[in-house]
């Protein structure tokens, strides 16, 4: 491994940073990598942020590359994981996200209040959101067309969430801002998170669920780990890393939060998909339908914006 402070003079690039805590000293751990599904995209370097633990990709792919990338998936996934994941998209999860909402923003089925999911992907959280509060006024956003199964009620709106300001171009604010399994794809991270933190109404919540670069799963299964995925998964960062970056998120947008935390999160998968992403070679054995909760390496960050003081809302 080796550690560094600049790019290399010979190849003129600009200091490195780490996008979540600004640090300029970086690890390298690992070189020549290539996507997993496609070995002709990269190859890419990635570093280890000897500051905050957090993962980086050296030198990002370009934003067309990873457009012509997107490009050949399905609703944001590439066909082969849609197939593995079996009749429920195996994105059992998502339910867990939505009754973390629920409990972080103290929301009940009958509850009214309005929410924007960056990167929806084939609408598997939004559909949940719509169902879980039926009340609720909800608007979706991503690169592709809407999925054809939304439900009518959620808006949507085709975009890229690599655009510098994106909060601007949607054009409204929401009680509730999340993205699940999306930070780790944008090309810059702490502008994304600047975007989202843009996007919240006055005491709104923020919700974030992304990989986890500090877990033990990620330390135990090094490239092997399902969400270690060169040139797609861009960075991933620790929970003080997220922490860190969500914080400078509200400083950038001249916005106090009065809560910030990140922690280590259980993400409840089918089994059969699990072990099909290890390429464990039992995996076409195990019943699709046993689900646990799996230390699989995920991280939850959250964080609420304060209520302005003249109106208490």
């Amino acid at each position: 491994m080796s550690e560094i402070g600049t790019a290399s003079k010979a190849t003129g690039d600009a200091v490195r940073r780490c996008p979540y805590c600004s640090a300029a000293k970086l690890r390298r751990t690992h070189t020549g990598l290539y996507h997993r599904l496609n070995s002709d995209y990269g190859p890419f370097d990635f570093y280890e942020c000897i500051n905050c633990g957090s993962g980086i990709t050296f030198p990002l792919p370009s934003a067309e590359s990873l457009n012509v990338l997107y490009q050949t998936y399905s609703d944001g996934l590439p066909a082969e994981n849609r197939a593995a994941m079996g009749s429920d998209d195996g994105q059992v999860w998502h339910a867990s996200c939505v009754k973390r909402i629920a409990t972080l923003g103290h929301f009940t089925a009958p509850s009214r209040f309005s929410w924007i999911e960056a990167g929806a992907g084939a609408g598997e959280m939004a559909r949940r959101m719509a169902n879980a509060f039926p009340n609720s006024s909800g608007l979706a956003v991503d690169l592709h067309n809407r999925p054809a199964d939304l439900p009518a009620r959620v808006a949507w709106l085709q975009i890229d969430l690599n655009q510098p300001d994106f909060h601007e171009k949607i054009g409204r604010k929401a009680d509730v801002v999340y993205a699940t399994a999306v930070w780790e794809h944008v090309r810059q991270p702490d502008v994304f998170a600047k975007s989202m933190v843009g996007l919240l109404n006055s005491g709104g919540l923020l919700y974030l669920v992304c990989p986890n670069y500090d877990s033990l799963a990620r330390r135990v299964f090094d490239t092997r780990w399902p969400y270690f995925t060169p040139g797609e998964h861009l960075t991933m960062p620790s929970p003080r890393g997220a922490e860190i970056c969500l914080r400078r998120s509200f400083s950038a947008a001249k916005l106090i939060p009065a809560y910030v935390a990140a922690r280590p999160l259980l993400l409840v998968y089918s089994l059969f998909y699990f072990a099909n992403r290890l390429g464990l070679p039992f995996a076409g054995l195990v019943p699709r339908f046993l689900r646990l909760p799996m230390p699989a390496g995920a991280l939850e960050s959250v964080a609420l914006l304060a209520r302005d003081a003249a109106t208490g809302r």
